[in-house]
Parts: C-alpha cells; structure tokens; sequence
C-alpha cells in the first residue's frame, strides 16, 4: 500500500500559566491510500492536538510545533507549506470532521448555505449548481427529504443529523484524506453505530482514507483497518485491528479492552477501570508514562522508555521479561 500522509516526529507543547505541556511527543505514523487507521486513547493523550497538528489548526498563540517535525502529502511538508497552497489543499483534498457539531456548524445560516459556501469555496460553481451539489451530499450520507434539509437550520436538527451534515461538507469537494475526530461525540449508541456505518460505507465507496479518532477503543472494532493506541502524548501500540483485539502487547491497550462492556457480563456488574491517573505533562517523561498505573511494572519501567518493538513500546516485550497474560483479569471475569 502506497503512504498517502506521513507524520514524522511531531512534537506539540501549549504554553500555560503553570508550564509549558507537552501534549504531543515524537509522534511518527502513516496513513496509506484507501485505509482507515484509529487513533484511540483516553481522552487528554494528544489524539485531536495531533490531528489538528496535521492541517495546522492549532492556535499559534499557545501552541508550538517543533521546528523537527514534519507532516508530508504529496511530498509537501504541510506544516511549513505558505497559508495560500495549505488552504487549497484544506477541504479539497484533506477533510475533517469535529466531534462538535452543534459548534462548528454556524447557526445564523441554514445548512444549504454552509454546504454550498464550502463546496464554492474550493470548486469554480454557480450558486444553482453548489445548491445541486449541497443537495446530493445530504442524500450521499443518507438523510432523508435533502432538498427540505437545504433550507433548516441546524439547531432544528437532531445530533445525529447535524453529524452527517459535518460528513457532507467535508465531503463536498472529494477528499483523498478525512480525519474525523470524535465524530460519534454525545451520541446516544444507535446512532453512533449509524454513523461509524456510515463513514465505513463512504470510505469504501469514495475510496478515501480516514483517520478516525476515538477514546473508545470498542467503537472501532469492525471500522478500522488499523488501530495505533496513544498515551500521554505517545504511540505506545500499532498494528492491524485483529493483532490489537486479539493479542494487545502493552498493558494500556489490555486495559483499554478490559473496560469495555461485554455481552455476557452479569445485570449490575461493575465496569473495570484503571487505576491511578494519568502522569503531568508538564513534565519530562524519562520512563514509561503507564508505569505507575501498570501492575506489571519492573523497576526499569520508571526509569527508560524502551524502544518499539513489534509495534509496541513496552519493556514486556524484552527477551528477559517475565511472560505474564495480559488479559488475565478480563478471562477471570
């Protein structure tokens, strides 16, 4: 598979009043043509400050992005590309979907408008033929009666309706890219499998890649072809969905699918959930971020962060490591 984006080293701090936060650290990954990779974690562990990275989205006031780091398409460095060309290839060619829709969508202008105002954005259309357009990517992404919808705003549509129209505009000019962060936000679950479905069916249909940001880890199971799990501002796991839900190298990402509800679990059944919480990112990280929440934690697992390994960042995958199940507690239960 060809790389379609490659992030290579990205690094973000946010200046604070108490600080400086280094929300992002050393992130490297690609993206591959027609795939669609999830980044999962808890929330606070840098997934949409690097997704917003990517299409410079950050606020320049607060943020920093390290002069090392780089985000390639097409063999172009997004992050030093002049504000002229990036906003060409912003929408047109790299989408993305808020998980706020209620905020990112104007409430002064119906949803015809805002479509048509982004499709003639970047396409050289007359207001009749953006109005066609507008209306057949509300049919694309499946809501009823489009040409009615043209014409509401969006505070007279429910959550999951406002959603497929964020889908719709950033599908409005075809993009090779769609980065959809949190899209599936304060949806209740129907309709967050709806709308996963939904992003599954587009992506097979347009071709497209997509970038999916997630905190839960159970949403992605049958939508992505990929999964890189993120901590404390770093990749610590990757691989393809099967090796993460099937055989999870690191003891964060066991964790992660140890919370999630199961079938067979028994009426009134706690939840499992991690102790401790997550470390300050105020503060350089010598050794594993997870190690003082990890309950397979050696004394080398506070003292160096080891290197990658079979996709995972873990001292546990060290030849002399002891050999411990990982997901022992999840069959116990």
């Amino acid at each position: 598979m060809r790389e379609l984006l490659t992030v290579k080293n990205l690094s973000v701090t946010f200046s604070a009043y108490h600080g400086e936060v280094k929300a992002v650290r050393d992130v490297s990954f690609p993206v591959y043509e027609g795939e669609t990779l999830a980044m999962v974690g808890e929330s606070g562990c840098g997934k949409s400050v690097t997704a917003k990275a990517i299409l410079r989205l950050l606020d320049h006031s607060s943020a920093k992005v390290s002069s090392a780091s780089a985000v390639l398409y097409k063999g172009k460095n997004l992050l030093t590309l002049p504000k002229r060309e990036l906003n060409r290839i912003r929408g047109s060619e790299i989408s993305m979907v808020f998980q706020d829709a209620m905020a990112s969508l104007n409430p002064t202008m119906t949803v015809g408008n805002q479509i048509m105002e982004t499709v003639r954005a970047h396409q050289a259309v007359g207001k009749r033929e953006a109005a066609k357009k507008a209306c057949e990517l509300l049919a694309l992404v499946e809501l009823p009666d489009p040409e009615g919808l043209l014409k509401r705003y969006p505070h007279e549509l429910s959550g999951g309706q406002r959603q497929r129209v964020m889908i719709a505009m950033a599908l409005s000019c075809d993009p090779k890219l769609l980065i959809a962060d949190e899209p599936t936000t304060a949806l209740d679950v129907t309709v967050q499998a709806q709308i996963l479905g939904l992003l599954l069916k587009l992506q097979k249909k347009l071709n497209m890649s997509v970038l999916l940001i997630t905190h839960d880890l159970g949403l992605v199971a049958g939508v992505a072809d990929r999964v890189q799990v993120m901590y404390a501002g770093q990749i610590i796991e990757r691989g393809t969905t099967r090796e993460i839900f099937q055989a999870p190298k690191h003891p964060y990402t066991a964790a992660l699918l140890t919370a999630i509800p199961r079938r067979n679990m028994e009426r009134r059944q706690p939840l499992t959930a991690l102790p401790g919480t997550p470390p300050d990112l105020r503060l350089e990280l010598n050794g594993c971020p997870f190690a003082a929440r990890c309950r397979f934690a050696m004394p080398i697992c506070k003292k160096q962060m080891p290197e990658e390994t079979e996709g995972c960042r873990c001292w546990l995958r060290h030849p002399m490591a002891p050999k411990v199940d990982l997901m022992e507690g999840d069959r116990d239960a």
